[in-house]
């Protein structure tokens, strides 16, 4: 059940979860893998696990992205407000 993740798919979601979010998902299923003896539930969650780093490695990629198009502040420009 591998799931095909593209940018708008992700970007279409109002929810907006974070990299961080999908990480701490991906971890909770492979704790829930560990503990499944069915090994059809097991498989499932090994790959809803890999599906959510898939995605926080995404989302890392367009906030590195958005992180490298932000404008610096000019200096002596006061960044507070």
């Amino acid at each position: 059940m591998n799931v095909a993740v593209s940018l708008t798919d992700y970007q279409r979601c109002a929810a907006m979860i974070t990299a961080k979010e999908c990480r701490e998902s991906a971890e909770v299923c492979l704790a829930l893998a560990r503990k499944i003896k069915e090994l059809g539930t097991r498989a499932a969650l090994l790959e809803f696990a890999y599906d959510f780093r898939t995605v926080a490695k995404l989302l890392e990629h367009e906030e590195r992205k958005l992180m490298a198009r932000a404008p610096t502040p000019i200096r002596g420009e006061c960044t507070c407000r």
